[in-house]
């Protein structure tokens, strides 16, 4: 594993791909609800430097109006 980790950074960092090693200090509750909480941020501040609504959710209401008319045939 520790060839395959170092491997596949090696690979990213040749290729100019930012790359990061998370490192839990244990597997509790507490440390795993760190962990989704800072990936839910990174998203939400991934997603504005992208220029895109990180809470939107465009597909929702296409899929609500597809199914609708769906249901109607």
């Amino acid at each position: 594993m520790s060839a395959a980790l170092k491997g596949t950074n090696q690979a990213y960092a040749d290729a100019i791909r930012p790359t990061a090693d998370l490192v839990m200090p244990n597997i509790s509750e507490h440390a795993m609800g760190q962990l989704l909480q800072m990936l839910m941020l990174a998203t939400v501040v991934e997603g504005r430097l992208m220029g895109v609504n990180p809470y939107g959710q465009p597909g929702v209401e296409a899929y609500k109006r597809n199914m609708k008319a769906l249901l109607k045939s």
